[in-house]
């Protein structure tokens, strides 16, 4: 829901596809273009059949693990250590990403597909375009999205408010 609110706000004619269809979409001429991350158009090759990319970094790859809380907290103590060190820390998997997300702009770079950079004009464009998103993106998911929304706002202040601390 985020990319086709996203990518509507912009006037394009937005039709979600699963993943598998894109490459034939782009051969055949069904899709024109898309959004997706640097790394992923890196690894699939899509430069072959997309070779114009533009560097919005407007989303990230936001890999997570989920977990029932009750399940969770039922499990003996060990197991819980088990499962919270089974992934690396959120410092640390940033930076793979963002690793991850140079060496693939390096690679499509290597190819000969230098991407288009926009201006800071063009960013703040798009940036106004999408600020109005996030309310229509709750009103769309509903439940306790607003709450949740909130508190990831409230979140994100507090942790803005440490990074000044001694």
């Amino acid at each position: 829901d985020a990319a086709v609110l996203f990518l509507r706000a912009f006037d394009a004619d937005v039709i979600p596809l699963p993943f598998a269809e894109v490459i034939p979409g782009l051969q055949t001429g069904l899709i024109d273009g898309g959004a997706t991350n640097t790394a992923m158009y890196a690894a699939v090759e899509m430069y072959q059949h997309a070779p114009h990319l533009t560097l919005t970094r407007h989303a990230i790859n936001p890999g997570m693990v989920m977990a029932n809380k009750r399940w969770f907290e039922a499990l003996p103590a060990a197991r819980q250590r088990l499962v919270r060190d089974a992934f690396l820390s959120s410092d640390v998997m940033r930076a793979g990403v963002r690793q991850e997300e140079q060496e693939a702009l390096e690679e499509v770079i290597r190819r000969g597909l230098p991407p288009y950079e926009p201006t800071p004009a063009e960013l703040a464009a798009w940036r106004a375009l999408a600020r109005p998103l996030h309310q229509a993106l709750i009103e769309r998911i509903g439940g306790a999205s607003a709450e949740l929304y909130g508190r990831i706002q409230q979140g994100k202040a507090a942790f803005a408010a440490r990074q000044g601390e001694p």
